[in-house]
């Protein structure tokens, strides 16, 4: 007798063959050219997305791109949603069935379980949090800290969270990975320009300084703040 397992992957795969012949048979009435773009976009790779909270919103935008915007029916793309799924994060879709409604409840759950504002805010100031001190003269620790800060103040002021961007605890956080030397020349560089201290002129600050020892680098010359 079969397994309840293997009944439901029978079922499953009776399911996706009937939606396959039902896209098959829509496709002729598809515009042509949204044809030809969802043939160049599905040649781009997607990975599985195996439950890495971190890499959840670029899956989830490569999903949406080449998969959620493309001429076919949900149920379709529903198939092509389960493709990019993998282990556990599978079963999240795997007892909806296969229908629009299941396609639009599929993104849903994923979004409530890894997506949202708060969750990818959280992880990015985590990362701020866990970055180590600045090494004297190292033009990569400053580059990470830029690229870091770039993504923090992008998703905080898509959040509306601009009080954070000041003066408070985050900027002083921040000031702590500073060289002591590099903090004396933030400080002057605050001075001689007339601007207030802030997350944002902190940032200002350090992609200014990533250039510079970028540049000094590749001179051979990275000692500017030993």
């Amino acid at each position: 007798m079969a397994t309840d397992a293997s009944e439901n992957t029978r079922r499953r795969r009776i399911e996706e063959s009937v939606v396959r012949k039902r896209v098959e048979k829509e496709g002729c009435s598809t515009p042509s050219f949204g044809k030809d773009i969802w043939n160049q976009l599905k040649r781009f790779y997607i990975p599985a997305f195996s439950g890495d909270k971190k890499l959840y919103e670029g899956w989830k935008t490569a999903l949406m791109t080449c998969v959620d915007k493309a001429p076919a029916t949900p149920e379709y793309k529903l198939l092509r949603l389960r493709q990019y799924l993998s282990g556990e994060e599978l079963n999240v879709v795997e007892p909806l069935g296969q229908s629009a409604a299941a396609y639009e409840t599929a993104k849903e759950r994923l979004e409530r379980k890894f997506g949202g504002k708060r969750r990818r805010i959280a992880f990015h100031l985590e990362e701020l949090e866990n970055f180590k001190p600045l090494r004297p003269g190292n033009a990569r620790d400053l580059e990470r800290l830029a690229d870091l800060l770039d993504v923090t103040v992008v998703n905080l002021k898509e959040t509306g969270r601009h009080e954070e961007l000041g003066s408070g605890s985050l900027c002083l956080s921040l000031c702590k990975k500073l060289t002591e030397a590099m903090l004396a020349h933030y400080h002057r560089w605050i001075h001689e320009n007339g601007r207030w201290q802030s997350v944002e002129t902190l940032r200002e600050f350090i992609i200014q300084e990533a250039e510079f020892q970028t540049t000094f680098s590749s001179i051979g010359n990275n000692s500017r703040f030993e």
